[in-house]
């Protein structure tokens, strides 16, 4: 089994330096440097047939053969392999399969939404401009505006003049120029 690794490095005494110790981390997995290019920087190491098995968490496992790139993109980066990719692809594919089964298109009933959105709090705005603020004051920074008829979701009342919304922006808005939304006729 054969490794190659790109040996990074400002000058030749850097990577020579770098090289005697990947080389000496390498030896201890049963790998030995058998080239090394100071031009292409990069070193070739071998592993004996006869060495005992890599495990599969084994870091040098994951390293690039001579044949997975160009030379002049040898890295030593596990994305090198694409063996690597097995793995995370299938356990993926299972959560997605999972999410779809759990949380799946389902059928809706157009009405019973309707009634749902009724049941929540919307309200019209009256006002022809209605200032969205940070907060529930009419000194606090503007962070957004609405305008007449516009629909807004209201989470909650703040005091009794002001209330908090999240659709179509979030912040808070003076209640007097609110109307609750009128009911839209259910679909036939």
């Amino acid at each position: 089994m054969i490794r190659i690794l790109k040996i990074p490095g400002p000058s030749a005494p850097a990577r020579k330096a770098r090289l005697e110790r990947v080389a000496a981390w390498m030896g201890t997995r049963g790998w030995r440097l058998t080239d090394y290019a100071d031009e292409a920087r990069s070193a070739m190491f071998e592993r004996p047939p006869d060495a005992t098995r890599l495990g599969l968490l084994d870091a040098t496992r994951w390293l690039p053969g001579p044949g997975a790139l160009r030379p002049a993109q040898w890295v030593t980066t596990l994305r090198a392999d694409p063996r690597l990719f097995v793995v995370p692809g299938v356990v993926l594919a299972l959560l997605v399969g999972l999410g779809l089964m759990l949380f799946g298109p389902r059928s809706f009933n157009v009405a019973e939404l309707r009634r749902e959105a009724a049941a929540r709090n919307w309200y019209v705005v009256t006002a022809n401009q209605l200032n969205v603020r940070d907060g529930p004051d009419s000194r606090r920074q503007q962070v957004g505006v609405l305008y007449k008829g516009q629909r807004v979701l209201v989470e909650g009342d703040v005091n009794s003049e002001w209330v908090r919304i999240s659709i179509p922006a979030r912040g808070y808005v003076a209640k007097a120029f609110l109307d609750p939304a009128p009911v839209q006729a259910e679909e036939q």
